[in-house]
């Protein structure tokens, strides 16, 4: 996340939920992450191991390009260590983990070449744009992949996998409006299920369809 000063940070702590509720929240700082960073959702493995996080943003190069890297934290050892890169650098990169592999959904970036100089020109709602993107990642072969994409460009949105392996998406934001300087948020509910399309297609490749519309369910993590 970032401090009081926008400046992305490594910080990592553990908050014992046995204290919630009590006068004193106990919170324990664990070994900092390798890379510095903000605009970070992350998860943990279904076994319970150890958890992910990959993408985000960084005051290092002036924001003006997402990370791509990718960290796995192993709870037993207090450490962090390297996973291969996303194939498209992205903040706000949603994360799923599911059986036994995990998912890169979504996320922003600046426009392209904008570390170079390009777009330096536009509004600052204008420079940055939503991503369809949906990355997954074998352990098998240690490869991160792109296997589909939304119907539609959007970030800061919430996800959860139910029983049988499916995942939903939950609104989230858009492409930048000039007529309200805002992006938009959105109340779509997206749904794919992983065994359905492994078992018609015998790859990867997964399809998204809205299946709608509902309160925002809208979540922000810094």
């Amino acid at each position: 996340g970032y401090n009081q000063g926008y400046n992305a940070t490594t910080m990592t702590a553990r908050i014992d939920a046995r204290t919630l509720g009590q006068p004193a929240l106990l919170i324990e700082l664990q070994a900092p992450m390798i890379t510095a960073r903000g605009d970070i959702i992350g998860t943990v493995a279904p076994n319970g191991e150890s958890a992910f996080v990959t993408g985000g943003f960084t005051h290092e190069n002036g924001f003006c390009a997402p990370l791509g890297s990718t960290e796995q934290f192993i709870f037993d050892t207090n450490e962090w260590r390297y996973l291969p890169d996303l194939v498209k650098d992205r903040g706000e990169v949603v994360l799923v983990h599911t059986e036994d592999r995990l998912y890169a959904l979504g996320g922003e970036r600046q426009v392209e070449g904008y570390c170079e100089g390009a777009g330096s020109h536009l509004d600052p709602g204008d420079r940055t744009v939503g991503t369809d993107e949906v990355e997954i990642y074998n352990p098998s072969t240690d490869t991160w992949s792109v296997v589909a994409s939304f119907a539609d460009h959007k970030f800061r949105f919430a996800a959860a996998v139910d029983s049988d392996g499916s995942i939903y998406t939950f609104g989230g934001q858009t492409a930048h409006d000039i007529s309200c300087q805002c992006f938009r948020t959105t109340d779509d509910v997206q749904v794919f299920s992983t065994k359905t399309s492994k078992k018609s297609s015998g790859a990867n490749s997964l399809s998204f369809s809205v299946v709608m519309n509902a309160t925002l369910i809208f979540v922000v993590v810094v």
